[in-house]
């Protein structure tokens, strides 16, 4: 079993700006307005398990044999989640984690070798310098395919509102996809530079699904946190598009159809959260939640955990996802919907992303508004919550403005040409 070391280490902006255009390129990121997460390399671990077994596997195992006085730099696992989680999860144990609390910086070494904790970091940061410290510029578009086309999509949507009709679905989020050809590689780090940017409250993500395809984005869903005893979910559900200098006040809160969605979406993830808890804070009324082109309406539940030592966050996302804000109400058939009318698998994308230690304690947000990088191609993913009072028009609407706002950071000259 692999010692570990916590250490305090001076090292400057620049340094950790380079090494963050790593972690975003090739390791793991993880960064809100608390503190950013990277991590480099990999314990020698069977990186792929399955949902069931994930509570129980080796990793979290080692996790927990790890004692921390402060819990806030206890070693990390990392952790993606598929939209279906009966696929394959993914969990690794970065080598190196870099944790960054305000100005405070400190690493933690997973080592089992005579080096100490001090090299193995200077080591690291003069091997950045063999590595591209800025951004590249983006390359340039050959080929875009839609999957499914607008037109197609819009049908999705009719036959969508005709299943709620006809039976118990209330709602169902369904999702397209652009998958962009490109003369070249894209660059993860510039990309995540750039969603940093533009999307500063949004919480920032990168991970690799293979050894070939990455996964960045700036998501501002907040799942599921766990802190102690304390848990939280921020649900967004309820989408104006900002583009046409709309009031997103009004829009929102005055839409009985988006008033609608989101109250079945808090419902939903109440519920499942209330089973675990002594007390639950759920608001009366959303609050709204901007950003860069879209607004959404939003609703920050808290609970306090009626038994902190046995439900980890891992025991607790399976209560609540896929939450009806990215999968639909009820669940199942919402989800049987998805399987039946969708033409392109989810895989990560409407999953979760984030991290966990041996307390049980962690914080995962939605894969959403990301990027997958594959070769010469990236793939964008966006979804619309269709319920009774939804148009074909309006949710193709809504998608389109969500993958504007991923294109603006990942290829930023071809926002002004998607138009359809």
């Amino acid at each position: 079993m692999p010692d570990y070391s916590t250490v305090s280490f001076e090292i400057s902006d620049s340094q950790f700006e380079q090494a963050f255009l790593l972690a975003a390129r090739s390791g793991v990121v993880h960064s809100t307005s608390e503190e950013t997460f990277l991590g480099f390399g990999a314990l020698p671990f069977d990186s792929a398990d399955h949902g069931e077994d994930l509570a129980t596997s080796r990793v979290l195992r080692l996790l927990g044999s790890l004692q921390s006085e402060d819990p806030l730099f206890a070693p990390r696992a990392h952790l993606a989640v598929p939209f279906f989680v009966t696929e394959p999860w993914l969990l690794i144990v970065p080598q190196i984690q870099i944790l960054r609390r305000g100005s405070k910086i400190d690493a933690i070494i997973m080592q089992d070798s005579p080096v100490t904790p001090h090299q193995i970091l200077e080591d690291f940061f003069q091997s950045l310098e063999d590595h591209p410290g800025g951004e590249t510029e983006p390359p340039t578009v050959q080929r875009v395919t839609e999957n499914p086309t607008s037109v197609d999509y819009g049908e999705q949507v009719k036959s969508a509102l005709e299943h709620l009709t006809a039976s118990e679905a209330q709602k169902v989020v369904l999702a397209r996809s652009l998958q962009i050809e490109l003369s070249e590689a894209l660059d993860a780090g510039g990309v995540l530079v750039r969603m940093r940017e533009r999307e500063p409250s949004c919480s920032l993500y990168g991970f690799s699904i293979s050894e070939s395809t990455r996964m960045v984005g700036a998501s501002p869903e907040l799942l599921l946190s766990r802190k102690g005893s304390t848990i939280s979910s921020n649900p967004l559900a309820g989408t104006v598009s900002l583009d046409d200098d709309t009031n997103p006040d009004h829009a929102l809160t005055e839409s009985e159809k988006d008033l609608e969605e989101h109250r079945l979406v808090v419902e939903a993830i109440s519920n499942g959260m209330r089973g675990s808890t002594d007390s639950l804070a759920v608001p009366d009324t959303p609050s709204l939640v901007t950003l860069r082109s879209v607004a959404h309406l939003g609703t920050l539940i808290t609970g306090e955990l009626s038994d902190p030592h046995t439900e980890t966050l891992i025991d607790l996302v399976r209560s609540i996802h896929p939450t009806p804000a990215i999968a639909g109400v009820p669940r199942a058939a919402a989800l049987a919907l998805i399987s039946q009318l969708e033409s392109f698998q989810r895989g990560f994308f409407g999953g979760a992303v984030g991290w966990i230690n041996g307390s049980g304690d962690g914080e995962l947000v939605l894969a959403i508004r990301g990027a997958i990088l594959e070769a010469n191609s990236v793939t964008i993913s966006a979804g619309a919550g269709v319920v009774i009072g939804s148009s074909p028009e309006g949710e193709r609407k809504e998608t389109l403005a969500k993958l504007r706002s991923i294109i603006d950071a990942a290829l930023p000259a071809m926002v002004s040409s998607l138009t359809k």
